[in-house]
């Protein structure tokens, strides 16, 4: 395993052992909200912590962006390291078994530069990892992604709030009611993350409901693996340090992401 994969391996491994000890003790007691405006759970503060100090010891220089301290700034970077402490966080309060960390590492500034990353299903103890030259592990494994290229055929997760909201509601629609099947299960890196087992052929978020990382760490795994993506108001380029909302299509073959794009368009 290369040297960054075995970092982003190890600093989730540490969150998880952290975030098992908070849950079984009092780590469900709610502290405020974090930098980007969502609730913070003492559980996410105590990932968050355990995360920052174990790359601050292994990883030289780096800027961390992270959902509940916001940007930790380093006058020299060599790294910019995204981080989601607990991605499902209200599924973990509620003792709903579906909730991850990710970790996504760049050398430069923007969604381009990112060269690792890694999710861990903590329910599961499952890690997805992946670097630029080194390719995508599940757990030790080679991914399986799904060679499905039609909807009619495909599982999908599907963020319920494009349902919701007006401008995406038409289009939503329209792919649910062609897809074989849908789920929405609210921890989108997770979600994303479960197109490398082959369990379902995409996630979708149409609308711009997300941060970036809710799903960039999982989406640059998909695509590492040879999976597609777009991402809603976004795009290469993007600086990992931007606050705003994104909407994100990631698929398995790029004749379903293709299909997909078409129904935005369709009359």
């Amino acid at each position: 395993m290369s040297e960054l994969m075995e970092i982003v391996k190890n600093a989730l491994i540490e969150g998880h052992k952290v975030l098992e000890k908070a849950l079984k003790a009092d780590g469900r007691e709610i502290r405020g909200r974090g930098a980007y405006g969502d609730i913070s759970y003492a559980f996410d503060l105590a990932v968050e912590e355990a995360i920052i100090n174990f790359l601050r010891q292994n990883l030289d220089g780096c800027v961390m962006i992270s959902e509940e301290s916001g940007i930790v700034r380093d006058p020299n970077p060599r790294y910019y390291v995204l981080i989601d402490p607990v991605d499902g966080s209200k599924n973990a309060w509620k003792g709903i078994p579906f909730y991850c960390t990710s970790i996504s590492i760049a050398k430069g500034p923007r969604i381009s530069d990112i060269v690792a990353a890694g999710v861990i299903d903590h329910p599961r103890n499952k890690l997805y990892l992946g670097e630029v030259g080194a390719g995508v592990e599940v757990s030790g494994r080679r991914p399986r992604l799904s060679m499905i290229r039609s909807l009619e055929d495909a599982m999908l997760l599907v963020d319920h709030d494009s349902i919701k909201i007006i401008e995406t509601r038409e289009w939503t629609m329209k792919i649910l009611h062609r897809c074989r099947g849908t789920r929405f299960l609210a921890a989108a890196a997770l979600e994303t993350a479960l197109i490398l087992d082959g369990a379902v052929e995409g996630f979708l978020c149409p609308s711009r409901s997300l941060k970036l990382m809710d799903f960039i760490a999982s989406t640059f795994l998909v695509k590492l693996a040879g999976g597609h993506y777009r991402i809603v108001g976004g795009d290469e380029d993007t600086l990992l340090m931007d606050n705003g909302k994104f909407g994100v299509l990631v698929t398995s073959t790029k004749e379903l992401l293709n299909e997909i794009l078409s129904l935005r368009d369709e009359p």
